[in-house]
């Protein structure tokens, strides 16, 4: 496994083209991060909100 490494990165550092598939794929990867980041973000949102949501509706309603 130790190996491959080093045969994997030579191979990414080949020649110009490698080099703009790499910076798409990190690109690709921190798109998927931060919509991630923003999926938990919005359901953590939500499951704060909704205590406060029914602690309002059972005072009006």
């Amino acid at each position: 496994m130790r190996r491959a490494a080093p045969a994997f990165i030579a191979q990414l550092r080949r020649d110009r083209a490698s080099e703009w598939e790499r910076r798409f794929m990190a690109l690709d990867t921190e798109v998927h991060r931060v919509k991630r980041d923003s999926k938990k973000r919005a359901a953590m949102t939500r499951v704060v909100d909704q205590p406060q949501h029914r602690e309002t509706k059972e005072k009006t309603g």
